[in-house]
Parts: C-alpha cells; structure tokens; sequence
C-alpha cells in the first residue's frame, strides 16, 4: 500500500470533517513529485489516491488503540511530521486501501481474528458510532460468527475515533426507520444485537473515550470491560425524558454495582470518569488510550488458558444463579449443581488433570 503525505494535499483535498471523504485531484502526482519540486519535468506516475479519507495524527493513537495499525488506517504517529504552519501533516489512506473497504464484507465495522479473540471494531466515527439498524446487523453477524467458530475464545467489541458509542442513530429513529436486530426465530436480540442476547462465550468491551447512553447499555452487556483512562461512561436520558431501559441497564445497574452508586449513575445522570467508574466495580481495568486493545487481548489470551465448557458453564452459572442466596439448598444451586456435573463428565476435565499429572499444557477438544 502506497502513502501520500504532502502540505498540498491538504491544501487540495476536499474534506467536509477531520474524517470525511475527501477527492483528491490527478495532479497531485505532479505536486508531490521531487523532480517537479525542483523544475524539472516530472516523472510520469499514476494518481495515488484519487479518492482517500484524511485521518489527522492526532487520531493515530486511537485507531492504533483499535489495532489498526498496519492495515493502513494508521502509519505513522510521529509528532514531529508538520508542515508550514506548525499543521500535523495527514495521513492519506491511499485508492487501494479504499476499494479493500469497499470490498469488504462489513462496511461499519473491522472484524478480525487474533490470538483465538475475534475483535469486532466499531467503524463509524464520523457519526460518532451511533448504532444504525445496518450497524446493528453487522454485529450481528460478527457475533453469530463468534458463537460458531470453535476457534474463538472470546469476543472483544472496540471502537475508532473518540467515541465508542454515542447510543442509537437519531437520524434514523427521526426516520423511523430504526429497529434492533432479531433472530431467525423472531426473537429480540435488544440494542447494538447484544443487550437482550446471550452469548455463550466472553465478551470484552476494549472502551476508548465515551460510553454514552446505549454505548454505555453495551459496555454494560459485556462480561469484562477495560477503557482508557481518558474514557467517560454516562446515562443521560433522564435529560432528555427517557429511561436506560432499552438496553437493559435498569436492570443491570443494581446487579453490577450497589444500590446507591447504581442510583447515583442513573438518576443524576452525570457523566463518571474512567477511575470512577474503576472505583465502583463498573469496569475492570483503566490503561492509557493505547493500549486497550492489548489489555483486552491479554484477558482473551488468559480465557483461552481455561476449558471452553468450563468458561461457558461457569459464566451461565453466574448469571443464571444470580440473585439466589447461598443457603442450601435452593433453585440457585440446583443450577449450579447441574453445569457442574456437565463439566465433570466432559473430556476436557479428564484432560485437565492428566495434563497436570504428565506436567504439559492441556490440549483441550471443547467437549
């Protein structure tokens, strides 16, 4: 892939925001030639990028932060490329990379498959990733994808540009032509195809920068969330007239956190910061903006150690026994006891301990 960085390109190229699409005229090949720069005539080349998006530098931290580094959404992020003017010098994704987007099978999110962890990236920062019905769908296929391949350990849903999500598109709920996903059964799979549906394996939010209404119904729908320490988590729908109840979250508050933060959160409806949201039980962990997806990854690596029935049965115990007491005996433990004898009996329990004995990392068959 071929990279065009050059003060005229700014100058030339049409961008209505930092991120938008921007037409690059044929003569740029001429303009950013060094034997035209010095008089001579310039070598005859092809056009680099007759239609390319214009990502300034600053952004560069966070798209690396997506792991997006090195698929060309991000090349450089050296703070002393500047042009005249003091201006960072933009990074132009070039045509090829352009038609690889547009070839692609998802067009609002990057799917990829790294280290038994399937990371769906939310791609649409231009709207500050407010969740459309198409967005919504996409995601949707991404997590079937998840839940089919025995492959993948986990899920990690992130995020390009400053927010991670802003909620639910207005446009389109202005429209009305807004909806959340179903299943084939006509099922309800709620906000963004994962606030109403439960996903077998783990799901990991890697957060950089706002949770915002249903953005944060998400995070809150996820098992294991690590965010920025720039990141921001706020419900403001009282605000606005409304409730968090689409994605779940009026119920989910007062099982994640006490009763008085859950209140406080909620009713409020002021905006916590990353470390408040650490100090509460919220999320999990706080790292810098750069490296989210790595702390995300590395909790994906570390579930992978564990037996794949074993993760699965542990995390519906949890869930399904949640709000039981203790006291034995109850419909709780009788759940409990239930996905224990299913892991008992599995072959990867009988593999577990003659792995321990012959002193060798397990080999696991998911059964």
């Amino acid at each position: 892939m071929i990279v065009v960085t050059a003060a005229v390109a700014i100058r030339r190229a049409r961008s209505t925001t930092s991120w938008g699409i921007a037409t690059m005229p044929p003569s740029l090949a001429h303009d950013v030639d060094p034997a035209a720069q010095r008089g001579r005539r310039p070598t005859r080349r092809r056009p680099r990028a007759p239609f390319a998006r214009i990502v300034p530098h600053q952004e560069a931290p966070r798209l690396r932060s997506a792991g997006l580094q090195g698929t060309g959404r991000c090349t450089s992020n050296r703070s002393d490329n500047r042009e005249q003017g003091g201006e960072h010098r933009p990074i132009v994704l070039s045509w090829l990379h352009r038609k690889k987007e547009e070839d692609r099978m998802y067009r609002n999110i990057i799917v990829d498959k790294r280290d038994g962890a399937l990371v769906i990236t939310l791609d649409r920062p231009e709207a500050r990733n407010a969740m459309s019905v198409e967005l919504q769908q996409e995601i949707t296929q991404a997590l079937d994808e998840l839940e089919a391949d025995p492959d993948l350990r986990a899920g990690i849903i992130a995020n390009t540009g400053p927010v991670f999500c802003a909620g639910a598109d207005l446009k389109e709920i202005s429209e009305g032509v807004w909806d959340t996903p179903h299943a084939p059964d006509g099922t309800d799979y709620g906000f963004a195809g994962a606030t109403k549906r439960y996903i077998e394996k783990p799901l990991i939010a890697a957060v950089n920068g706002k949770a915002v209404g249903g953005g944060l119904e998400l995070v809150m729908a996820c098992d294991l969330v690590v965010a920025s320490d720039d990141a921001i988590f706020w419900f403001p729908e009282p605000r606005r007239g409304l409730t968090a109840a689409g994605g779940g979250s009026l119920l989910r508050a007062g099982q994640q956190l006490t009763v008085k933060r859950a209140n406080q959160l909620l009713l409020l409806a002021e905006p916590i910061s990353a470390q408040e949201a650490l100090d509460w039980g919220l999320i999990n962990f706080v790292v810098p903006g750069d490296h989210v997806l790595d702390k995300a990854l590395d909790m994906a690596g570390k579930i992978a150690l564990g037996a794949p029935l074993a993760i699965q049965y542990t995390k519906r115990t949890v869930y399904e026994t949640m709000g039981y007491p203790p006291v034995y005996p109850n419909e709780g433990w009788d759940i409990l006891e239930q996905y224990e004898k299913f892991t008992v009996e599995s072959r990867d329990a009988h593999e577990g301990s003659t792995a321990f004995v012959e002193k060798r990392p397990p080999r696991w068959e998911g059964r």
